[in-house]
């Protein structure tokens, strides 16, 4: 009985069992990694109060909604390009790497410009600082998953995406306790990110330790976007959608109420876990 439990969350048996497995397992850590943020955003408010908390929230949020660049919709693209064009897997993976710096750096351009209208708190402006550095690991680790939802393997993802939010939450404890400033909370989330994006290399690295000089095309990220952008525009409306509203509360109002709303915010944001977990299984089959 045990066997048939482990081979049935461990292995692709057949097309319908490997979207089961993939979706228990793509669930599962997104509603630990939820719980594990949401305990944090608990506690955060209760240790910093809801004005250090509205500011964290004010420059977490402003890069959030810069994320979506660096991505651009190119996970989907990548996943296909993966499993259609297996022969050529190091030069997908490249391509893809490359195009991400290359967007990386665009919209760290524009972050930067817009920030002083956005983020007019300074202690705002020093955490995005440290998250901006934060999101460019996290990111990038989110790409990699491509390649393990390309193998359906999403048990790998869901180990990486569980470690990663654990070591925040445990991160940000220590910060809280020890230094109960916002800006030590960030760097909670810098560790776990980094640490996050070290396990995903580590479980990939068979695929990811190769010659990149020897397959890299300047080209590659206007062909990509040329396919991704759709995906992309799409995922930028709903980034907007998201976390916008904690934007125009910080522009109108003090950071205070920002901390009061985010608080009920932050934690119903657990409800994306069993969509999300649902599309992305399905999606390589």
């Amino acid at each position: 009985m045990i066997r048939k439990i482990k081979d049935f969350l461990l292995k692709n048996l057949k097309t319908e069992q490997t979207i089961v497995k993939n979706s228990f397992w793509l669930a599962l850590s997104r509603i630990l990694g939820s719980i594990f943020r949401a305990v944090l955003v608990i506690l955060s408010f209760r240790i910093l109060g809801p004005e250090f908390q509205g500011i964290f929230y004010l420059a977490m949020n402003f890069v959030l909604i810069f994320s979506v660049i660096p991505d651009f919709g190119m996970v989907p693209i990548f996943i296909r390009s993966l499993i259609e064009k297996k022969e050529e897997k190091r030069k997908i993976i490249t391509d893809f790497i490359f195009s991400f710096i290359f967007f990386f750096f665009i919209s760290l351009i524009i972050a930067l410009i817009v920030k002083d209208f956005v983020l007019k708190n300074e202690l705002s402006k020093k955490i995005f600082y440290v998250l901006i550095i934060f999101v460019f690991f996290d990111i990038l680790r989110e790409i990699l998953y491509a390649l393990f939802r390309a193998k359906e393997r999403m048990e790998y993802q869901a180990l990486s995406h569980s470690f990663t939010n654990f070591v925040i939450l445990i991160s940000g404890l220590y910060f809280l306790l020890n230094f109960p400033n916002p800006y030590f909370l960030s760097y909670a989330y810098l560790i776990g990110g980094f640490l996050g994006f070290l396990l995903t290399f580590f479980l990939l690295r068979k695929d990811l330790i190769f010659n990149y000089l020897k397959y890299l095309e300047l080209k590659a990220p206007l062909k990509i976007i040329e396919k991704s952008w759709a995906i992309g525009i799409a995922n930028f409306i709903f980034l907007l959608i998201t976390y916008i509203d904690t934007l125009i509360l910080g522009y109108f109002r003090n950071v205070k109420e920002v901390g009061i709303y985010n608080s009920v915010v932050k934690i119903n944001e657990v409800l994306f876990a069993i969509p999300f977990a649902l599309a992305s299984a399905a999606f390589p089959a």
